[in-house]
C-alpha cells in the first residue's frame, strides 16, 4: 500500500474522482433529463480558477481555496439558475 501513497498517486486519485463526478453529473443532465448544459464546464472552471488564484496570489491553502471556489461557483449557479425557475422560461435556456 505504500507505493500508492505518494503525491503523484494522490493527485491522480483526486483528478480521477473529480472527472468521475463530472461524468455522472453530465450523464444525469444530458442522458436522463435530456437537457443540454454547458454550465458544468463553466462552474467547474469558476471553482478551479478561484482556488488556483487564491493559492498563487495570496498563498492560501488549496483546501481552503477549493471551499471558497465551490462556494463562489454555487453562488454563480444560483444566480444564473434563478431567472429560468423564477419566470418559468423554456428548458432551452439551460443550454446557455
Amino acid at each position: 500500500m505504500l507505493q500508492f501513497s505518494g503525491p503523484y498517486a494522490i493527485s491522480i486519485a483526486v483528478a480521477l474522482l473529480t472527472w468521475m463526478y463530472l461524468c455522472v453529473a453530465w450523464n444525469i443532465i444530458g442522458g436522463l433529463v435530456g437537457q443540454v448544459s454547458f454550465g458544468h464546464a463553466a462552474f467547474f472552471g469558476i471553482g478551479g480558477y478561484v482556488s488556483t488564484y487564491l493559492a498563487t496570489t495570496y498563498g492560501i491553502s488549496p483546501r481552503v481555496g477549493m471551499l471558497v471556489g465551490a462556494t463562489l461557483a454555487a453562488a454563480a449557479a444560483s444566480a444564473v439558475g434563478y431567472l429560468p425557475f423564477r419566470w418559468n422560461l423554456s428548458p432551452l435556456v439551460f443550454a446557455c
